[in-house]
């Protein structure tokens, strides 16, 4: 292999003195390289020209092998690529960072509490709680806690309530009621408002208020009224008692004796929805007192309730007391029932009536079916026993009134020495009218001479109306 003889410098330079390949020459040169054999080559090294970028966070950019005259490389700045965002701090979790408009930036978030938060009665069993939504920021909806004795430490010490109420809107009041509970008793509430999210559920600070269901009551009416629903009452039970009849008429010359009158019907009804100021107007029957001396005591008035020109509620009042035929041979008049009982009468083919009405057994009658019996039937009236033996008349007692108000029927004495008829000689003993407010009938009028037609029956008992929450 030759060398290279630079004149004038002295010495001389060949390929084995050189470390550049023709790989590390730009094309479009030459020079004596390493593997040129001391021959001038052309270099093969490419030109890659001026190698230039902008880049955003996580590119990249590739430079090709060769030569470059330089260039410039620029990252795009932060704000750039951050300036979409849309969080906010209020909106990130708090103490959690995150990058808006090339700040790194600390999340704040607290959920907004209600604007207010109130209790009220809403029944005997239930309890109205109402609140304000918050005006702004994240909200699900709002849980809510009541105890007895105390308020709730924590948002699960007695839970009664989670929900988004009857209105999300923003600023918006919403309510829901709370059931369950116990009438009368007072209850201490919170309320805190919450979001759901990815960290589960995030609460506000709380409000609180008191409150109790309302208390049950009763209201019983023996005259007519009204009765206004009071505040909380959503729902009340309505029984009616139709008033008594008047008891029959006796007649010595038909030898009649008085049937006691009916007792008055009952009905009722549970769980009347009403709204708390209704006016529910109470009309209570007044008790029978019509007088019909050729026949039967008066048909008695019906009691009811009604609401805005609807019958809630009502019973008619008990049938006539009818009278019964008891001639010269006769007994003790029967005890009432709910129809009234039979006025005196002789075993013979002339037959006797009891009072028509058709009360039914005690329970027919009772206060909404099982407490206080109303509408006992009037007793009947008593007779006469002529004892041919001696050639003395015996006058007999009236029955007893039925249990429920209903009167005892009256009998006639002269000597007040037969019959149980009392002490009283010359005149009616034992009988009474129907109870005042229980819709019991009036007892019969037994038989005396001297009056073509007798005396009429005794009066019937008012009715009632009886309301209760």
């Amino acid at each position: 292999m030759g060398k290279i003889t630079a004149t004038g410098i002295g010495s001389s330079v060949g390929s084995d003195d050189c470390t550049a390949g023709k790989a590390q020459v730009l094309t479009g040169y030459t020079a004596v390289t390493s593997d040129s054999e001391d021959e001038a080559v052309t270099g093969t090294m490419p030109n890659n020209g001026e190698q230039s970028a902008t880049l955003k966070c996580g590119e990249s950019k590739q430079i090709p092998a060769g030569y470059t005259p330089g260039g410039t490389v620029t990252a795009a700045d932060l704000a750039s690529q951050t300036g979409g965002a849309t969080a906010e701090d209020r909106y990130v979790y708090p103490g959690k960072t995150y990058w808006r408009d090339g700040v790194l930036r600390t999340g704040s978030m607290s959920v907004p509490s209600v604007l207010s938060f109130s209790v009220a009665a809403y029944s005997t069993s239930q309890i109205l709680a109402t609140w304000k939504n918050p005006a702004n920021g994240p909200f699900s909806g709002v849980a809510i806690c009541a105890k007895t004795g105390g308020y709730p430490a924590n948002i699960n010490d007695g839970r009664v309530y989670t929900g988004i109420g009857n209105n999300s809107a923003a600023n918006g009041i919403s309510s829901a009621v709370i059931s369950g509970l116990t009438a009368g008793i007072t209850y201490y509430f919170r309320i805190w408002a919450y979001v759901t999210c990815g960290a589960g559920d995030l609460y506000s600070g709380y409000m609180q208020d008191t409150g109790a269901p309302t208390a049950h009551g009763r209201a019983a009416y023996t005259s007519s009224g009204t009765f206004t629903v009071p505040a909380g009452v959503r729902s009340v039970n309505i029984h009616c008692t139709g008033a008594g009849s008047k008891g029959g008429n006796g007649s010595s010359r038909d030898h009649y004796a008085g049937g006691g009158g009916g007792g008055g019907y009952a009905a009722w009804k549970t769980g009347v929805a009403v709204n708390p100021g209704d006016q529910i107007v109470v009309a209570v029957g007044a008790g029978g007192t019509t007088d019909d001396y050729t026949a039967n005591g008066s048909n008695a008035p019906s009691s009811s309730a009604t609401l805005n020109g609807t019958t809630l509620v009502s019973a008619q009042g008990g049938s006539n007391g009818k009278y019964t035929i008891c001639a010269m041979s006769a007994y003790t008049g029967k005890p009432g029932g709910n129809a009234g009982g039979n006025g005196a009468t002789f075993d013979g083919n002339i037959k006797y009536w009891d009072g028509p009405s058709d009360g039914g057994a005690s329970a027919a009658t009772a206060e909404f079916g099982n407490g206080t019996r109303y509408a006992g039937g009037g007793g009947g009236g008593g007779g006469i026993d002529y004892d041919s033996g001696s050639e003395t008349d015996r006058y007999w007692k009236g029955g007893a009134g039925g249990g429920g108000g209903g009167g005892a029927g009256s009998g006639w004495s002269i000597t007040g020495s037969y019959g149980g008829s009392g002490s009283t000689p010359g005149g009616f003993i034992g009988g009474s009218a129907g109870s005042a407010g229980t819709g019991g009938g009036g007892g019969g009028k037994g038989v005396r001479f001297g009056s073509p037609y007798g005396d009429g029956g005794y009066n019937g008992g008012s009715g009632n109306v009886i309301i209760t929450w």
